[in-house]
C-alpha cells in the first residue's frame, strides 16, 4: 500500500469515526461544546467563527491521531 492509499484509508476511518462518535458520546462521554452559536440575520465575527473551527480541528486531529496510530503509514 503506498502513502496516498494509506492517507486515504486514515481519512476514511476518521470520517467513519466522526459519523459514529455521536452515538458513543451519547452513551457514555462528554459532549463537545462549540464556543459560539450564531443566529440567522446577525453578523458573525471572524474570531468567533475561527474559534468554532479550532475546536472542530482539534477534535478531528485527535481522532486522526488515534486512527493513524492503529494504521500507520508504511515506510
Amino acid at each position: 500500500m503506498n502513502v496516498n492509499q494509506t492517507k486515504t484509508t486514515c481519512l476514511i476511518l476518521a470520517c467513519l469515526t466522526m459519523l459514529l462518535l455521536p452515538f458513543q458520546l451519547q452513551a457514555e462521554g462528554p459532549v463537545v461544546e462549540k464556543p459560539h452559536t450564531f443566529s440567522s440575520g446577525t453578523p458573525a465575527r471572524a474570531s468567533e467563527v475561527n474559534a468554532n473551527f479550532d475546536v472542530a480541528y482539534e477534535k478531528i486531529q485527535k481522532l486522526m491521531d488515534v486512527v493513524c496510530k492503529y494504521h500507520p503509514e508504511e515506510p
